[in-house]
Formats: C-alpha cells, sequence, structure tokens
C-alpha cells in the first residue's frame, strides 16, 4: 500500500503539457525542454559540498518523495556516489552574485537534476520548485519535465500574520500553516500572541497571564482559550527554522492589553477589575505609561519572549491606543510633566522608545504599527503600514525600514465584497513617490490574517487561495506578472494542495444582487449583474444552491413573495466565485410610504427613505446596504399603506451587532390607525437581548392581532442607551439598526 505524502505538502500533478506545470510563485526565469528525468530505485540525492548545510535540505526532498513505491533515494556525497547513476545533485557555492541568499538554479535534463545555490535558503526554495513540477507517468512512477529554471524573489520579506488571540489555535495547526507558507517560498510567520481577548504565550515570571489571561468566558459561561507553552513555541520555532522560516512574536502594548490587565490589574491607569474581553474592537483600558511599574513588567515578559524566539525583530504592536485613560490618570500626566512632553500622543512615542531601548540592549530590533509614528518614531523602529500606504511612504522617507500591509490589499479577514482575488493580485508594496534610495527600506510585505470570525475551521478559506496571489507579488518582479497567467496556473496547482486537505474559499465575488422597487406598483423586481464578461448564470428561489441544471438567469426576476434567491456564476462549466443571496419577504406592507423620526444616518442609508417597506431583507452583515441605522436616539417609524386592509401580525426586524455598538432596542411598541390622526396600542415587546452577546443576532419583533383593519402601522424603538460597562466603547451612543417593517 503507497505511504501517504506528508498532509501540509503538494501531490504531485498528473503527467501533461508544461504549459500546466503551474509553479507559484512565478520564477524569474523558465525554459521548458523536451524530455523528462524518470525517478527509479536507484535515484540518489547527491551532496556535492558543505555536507552540514545541504543534508537539512536533502533530508527533506527525500522524505517528501518517499511517498511513492520503490522511490526512497538515499543521501550521499559526491565522493561516494556511483558515477552515471540517476541522481539529483545540490550544490552549494556562494559564487553566483545573479541569485543571492535565496535563489537558485534549477537544471532538469533526463540524466539528472542539478540544483545549485549560494545559501540553504535558496536550495530549500529550489526544492519547492522541484516538487511543484514533480507528476505521474501513467505507470505510476514521479518524474520531473526537463527544464532550465534561474529564480530568486523580489523582496527579502514574505510574511503572513495569523491573530491566534481572538481564537486559540492549536500547535499542529500552526506548524501546518509554516509548511503551506514554505511550500509558497514565504520566509516570515507573524504569531500575534497576545490581545485584549487572550494572552497565549507562557511566561514564567508571570504565570497569572495564562492561569487568568490565556480564557475567557462566553454568555454562556463557556470557558474558552488556551496557550502555547515554552516547550510548544520552542518546537514550532525549531520547525519553522528547517523551512526557513523566521517566526516574528506580536506582544501588544500600550493598547490591546486588557488580557495583560485582567492578570494584573496593577499594571493599568484605573486598577480594575477586569476581564477578559469576549468583544472585539478598541478597548479604552491599556497599559499605564506612568508607572515604572508597567515597564518592569514588560522587559521581564520581553527577556523571556526573546529567549524563546531567535528572530532579531520582535514586534510590539502600538496601534489603536486610546488615550482616555491616560488623560485622566495622575501619573501618566505626571510623566508628561516630567518628560517635557507636549501631551498624550508624545507620551505614547515615549513608551516606544523606551521599549525599543530596551529591545536594542538585547541585540533585537523593534516593529511597530503605523501609528508608532505618531508623536515622533523611535530611532530604529520598523514600521509596519497597515492603514494605506502612508505610513511605509512616511518611514521610507524618514530613513526607516518598512513592511507593507494594506487593508487594502493584504487583510484576508476580508470577505471578497472587499478583497477578491483580483485585488490581491494588484498588490504592488513600494508606495508611489519613494526615490530608488527610499525604496530600498521596503523590506516586503505581509498577508494578515485576524480571526475575529474566523476560528481555526475557518482559516483555510481564508488564506486559499489569495496568499497565493500574495506570495507571487513579493517574489515575482512586478513586469512579470500577469493575473489571466497566474489563474491558469493556479488551476494546475489547487489540486494539488486539495489533495492534501487544503480547503480553498472562492477567488471573488462576481455577482451582485440588485433589487429594486416600484413605489407606485409595489412591484419588486431583482436584477443579477456580473463583473466579469462570459460568466454562466444560474438561480433558485428555494434556497437550494445553484448548479448547472438550475433556472439560467435570462433578466431581471419578479419577487411576489417571501423567498430566498440564490445567484451563482459558472465558467466553463466550473463554478466560478462565491453564491450570492438575498431574502426577499411579501407582504402588506410592500411599497408603502414611510416616515421616520428621526432620519437615517448618512452612514447607513440603505436604498433611502422607503427602504423599510421595500421587501428586501438584511443580513448579518451590517454593510450589505439592506439595514438603515439611526444613532444614539428612539426610532419611530410611520408606514402608510396606501389603503385599508386586514392585518392579522405586525412584525419589525432589528440587527444587534453589539461589538460595533448596534443593539437590538430594549422595547418595541406597534401602534396602529385608520386616519393617521388617532393612533391605537397594538403591544410591546421587550426584546431581552443580553447586552454582551458577542454574536450577531437579527429578531424579528412581532406582536399577533386580531384580524383587523388599518392603514397606518407605527412602530417606536427604545435606544437601548450608553455602552455598558465592559463594553470597549462604554458610555458611547449606541445605534438602531432595521431592515423592514412587515405586515401580515
Amino acid at each position: 500500500m503507497r505511504a501517504a505524502a506528508p498532509a501540509s505538502l503538494p501531490a504531485p500533478a498528473p503527467a501533461g503539457a508544461a504549459a500546466t506545470l503551474g509553479i507559484i510563485p512565478k520564477p524569474w526565469k523558465v525554459e521548458v525542454l523536451p524530455g523528462s528525468f524518470v525517478f527509479s530505485r536507484d535515484t540518489v540525492l547527491v551532496l556535492e559540498d558543505n555536507w552540514a548545510e545541504t543534508a537539512p535540505v536533502a533530508a527533506y526532498l527525500a522524505e517528501n518523495l518517499s511517498w511513492s513505491p520503490g522511490v526512497k533515494p538515499k543521501i550521499t556525497e559526491a565522493r561516494t556516489s556511483p558515477a552515471g547513476g540517476s541522481a539529483i545533485r545540490l550544490t552549494l557555492k556562494a559564487q553566483n552574485p545573479e541569485l543571492g541568499e535565496e535563489g537558485y538554479a534549477l537544471r532538469v535534463s533526463p540524466a539528472e537534476v542539478r540544483l545549485e545555490a549560494n545559501a540553504a535558503a535558496g536550495l530549500f526554495y529550489g526544492v519547492q520548485t522541484l516538487r511543484q513540477v514533480l507528476r505521474l507517468e501513467p505507470e505510476g512512477t514521479p518524474s520531473l519535465p526537463c527544464l532550465n529554471v534561474t529564480d530568486r524573489p523580489r523582496f527579502g520579506w514574505r510574511g503572513m500574520l495569523l491573530d491566534c488571540s481572538r481564537h486559540f489555535m492549536s500547535k499542529e495547526f500552526i506548524k501546518r500553516s509554516i509548511d503551506l507558507l514554505a511550500v509558497h517560498k514565504m520566509n516570515r510567520f507573524h504569531w500575534h500572541l497576545t490581545d485584549d481577548q487572550g494572552w497565549r504565550v507562557e511566561i514564567k515570571k508571570y504565570p497569572l497571564l495564562t492561569e487568568i489571561g490565556a480564557w475567557r468566558s462566553d454568555d454562556a459561561g463557556i470557558r474558552y482559550g488556551g496557550f502555547y507553552t515554552q516547550d510548544d513555541i520552542r518546537e514550532v520555532v525549531s520547525y519553522a527554522r528547517s523551512r526557513f522560516v523566521t517566526v516574528i512574536p506580536e506582544i501588544e502594548m500600550p493598547g490591546h492589553s486588557v488580557a495583560a490587565l485582567a492578570s494584573y490589574p496593577e499594571l493599568s491607569c484605573t486598577g480594575g477589575p477586569f476581564e477578559v474581553q469576549t468583544m472585539w474592537g478598541v478597548h479604552k483600558d491599556v497599559l499605564c505609561a506612568g508607572s515604572d511599574g508597567t515597564f518592569a513588567f514588560l522587559e521581564n515578559v520581553l527577556s523571556e519572549v526573546i529567549e524563546l524566539f531567535p528572530s532579531p525583530y520582535v514586534h510590539i504592536g502600538g496601534d489603536e491606543v486610546p488615550k482616555d485613560r491616560w488623560k485622566a490618570c495622575f501619573r501618566c500626566q505626571a510623566r508628561i510633566r516630567a518628560e517635557g512632553l507636549k501631551g498624550e500622543n508624545e507620551l505614547q512615542s515615549y513608551f516606544i522608545r523606551r521599549v525599543e531601548k530596551f529591545l536594542n540592549s538585547k541585540g533585537r530590533r523593534l516593529i511597530g504599527w503605523d501609528e508608532i509614528l505618531e508623536g515622533g518614531l523611535a530611532p530604529d523602529a520598523t514600521v509596519q503600514s497597515w492603514r494605506g500606504f502612508d505610513g511605509a511612504l512616511a518611514a521610507a522617507r524618514s530613513g526607516h525600514d518598512t513592511i507593507v500591509s494594506p487593508v487594502s490589499h493584504a487583510y484576508f479577514d476580508f470577505d471578497l465584497r472587499r478583497l477578491d482575488l483580483r485585488q490581491v493580485y494588484t498588490f504592488e508594496p513600494v508606495p508611489i513617490g519613494l526615490s530608488a534610495d527610499e525604496a530600498r527600506h521596503v523590506l516586503g510585505g505581509e498577508c494578515n490574517i485576524w480571526t475575529e470570525y474566523a476560528p481555526q475551521d475557518a482559516i483555510d478559506g481564508k488564506m486559499f487561495p489569495r496568499i497565493l496571489a500574495m506570495a507571487e507579488c513579493l517574489w515575482t518582479p512586478a513586469r512579470d506578472r500577469d493575473f489571466s497567467d497566474f489563474r491558469r496556473r493556479l488551476g494546475a496547482h489547487t489540486p494539488r494542495l486539495e489533495a492534501r486537505g487544503v480547503r480553498f474559499g472562492e477567488e471573488a465575488r462576481p455577482l451582485t444582487i440588485f433589487p429594486s422597487l416600484d413605489l407606485a406598483s409595489g412591484r419588486l423586481t431583482v436584477a443579477v449583474r456580473s463583473s466579469e464578461p462570459g460568466l454562466d448564470i444560474r438561480t433558485t428561489l428555494d434556497g437550494s444552491r445553484p448548479s448547472l441544471q438550475s433556472l439560467s438567469y435570462r433578466g431581471p426576476v419578479e419577487i411576489k413573495d417571501t423567498c430566498r434567491l440564490k445567484a451563482a456564476a459558472f465558467l466553463e462549466g466550473r463554478p466560478y466565485g462565491q453564491v450570492e443571496e438575498r431574502e426577499f419577504v411579501g407582504h402588506h406592507g410592500r411599497g408603502g410610504r414611510i416616515t421616520l423620526s428621526p432620519s437615517f444616518s448618512r452612514r447607513y442609508p440603505s436604498a433611502g427613505l422607503h427602504s423599510l417597506a421595500d421587501g428586501v431583507r438584511g443580513s448579518l452583515d451590517h454593510r450589505d446596504g439592506a439595514w438603515q441605522g439611526f444613532e444614539g436616539s428612539d426610532l419611530e417609524i410611520t408606514l402608510n399603506l396606501g389603503r385599508l386592509q386586514t392585518v392579522r401580525r405586525l412584525a419589525c426586524g432589528f440587527l444587534q451587532h453589539a461589538s460595533i455598538a448596534v443593539f437590538i432596542p430594549d422595547q418595541v411598541e406597534f401602534f396602529v390607525s385608520t386616519d393617521s390622526r388617532t393612533f391605537s396600542h397594538a403591544g410591546t415587546v421587550w426584546p431581552r437581548v443580553p447586552r454582551k452577546i458577542s454574536d450577531r443576532v437579527m429578531r424579528d419583533i412581532a406582536v399577533d392581532l386580531e384580524a383587523v383593519e388599518i392603514r397606518y402601522i407605527r412602530v417606536r424603538a427604545r435606544n437601548a442607551g450608553p455602552c455598558p460597562a465592559g463594553h470597549p466603547l462604554v458610555g458611547e451612543k449606541t445605534w438602531i439598526f432595521a431592515d423592514e417593517v412587515i405586515v401580515d
């Protein structure tokens, strides 16, 4: 029986045309030649020099060839290898300036394979290319197409951030993720280990960080969390090193630190108490910048972190630091006066500079998010630019190194409406406007996977296929990139990863659903529009997933009754992109006239004044265009049906998204009238949805009536009031989001 290949590694492709080799990222130079190198029982891996450095790469290659029966290549030195036999020769000689530290030259002929590099990392990346072109002959024997490849990366920093604070990921999953990075020649794993929702790294001097800070309880009281022991971390770091991936730890400070404050409240400005947060967002409680005890704590923590992570860099976050607590803290204000600072922004700069000085004393360099530019940049800090490219521009122009990971191209937690595969592929890490000298400060880039809404089992769909586009953007020169060519190679590459258990997400959302209500007739029609030509669009109205046997879309569809419309695109007979869906409701009030008090926010207008009677339901995405938002006040909706109608039930749909201060109303009252002057009370509902709930919730708040003839309905919704204690926006105004007044 054939042994399985390691679960995270690509399987060989079937033999086929050279055009379907599917190498990702695209090499610098490729020449495909006739013929194949066919493996045999006698194939050996020959190390021609530098045994100590080449042997680990050879062992890695041998392990990944051993899945095939009869192919278990032995590793031997050149002086002991048989002359003229079937061989893969690994050569390590620092003689080719064209290749640099991570480049390689791969030559495949029918007689032998030669892989040359200046450094072991280059050999390793050459092995990845070799593995991607590995294929099976008809009789099942593995082979390689004859070719010449000369390759090197454009950028030295090619990374991915994985947030393991919001959702804890197992050690084995982390190692699998590192494998998948290495396969695609990415070399930095940015490990986000601490945040408001969990502290994930064992610190011997401060055991409460993991006894308390690593755990949180949901609304049902279920404990959730976990942490990595120091032995776990050493294992991960060693594993990554064997795959030429550097692990960069991120220890957030001074903000995003509530998990640490829950463990040691004396580190705060107020003294607590605190709980590890269950809500996402920006929390006002931060580390106290006026207390020397805070810096003693951080130096002790970082001392242990440095022992665990040999990376020359430590990421300290530094982003999203509210200044409310510092403004009210006598210690922080005393620090501002004593240091001659001009305010809280400069206090943050003082904080970062002090931490950087400590890291420098230990031989390490500091990385921070682009907020560390505010108030003045620490002398040797590296800036990770996420709020666009301005941070990278400012850093590079001031002579500082920068890593570029803008929300526009690199935030893989975003859904495909905001960031699809094509958009990722347009990423150019060097901002426009930099001189050649300034551009040298752009180390490279990262994609970021934040996990507020992505537990471990959702990561593959966020990561793939978008990380393949990112890998190519960071490795391949911009002039050599072409999206159509990339998609062709992706088609050949995808089955290799799927065969090893990678669960791909979609590439794009090529379809958009556009409802349109005719106010005069109340007629609702829905158009499905495509962003790309040549797609075969299929639709269903029963909520089932469209297939090629479903109704072919030919034009706008009239919606008469309650239904869930789904639309799917197909390209060359295969599903393409994400299935789009929208729920619609048929009811007596559809097309009625709406009066609002107050009016909706310009930030969340939906389709305008009459949106609450258009028959279009909202989803859990508050930005889907169906929700109208009302900030900081009660809401009164009056619906005119246009004529007397017999009504048995009234409802209004609301959304709760607590982390962004959207709450279902405390109380909803319904009134009815025949003439718009005198309204009768029809019922009151107190929804009682828990304020601390972290999940997004939609509720239809409803009352049943005896059959009654009415023309006007009034809904009064009472705002939940300021954000409650424990909320990251405590004391701030809250929102009401409504999508439809339903009259049955």
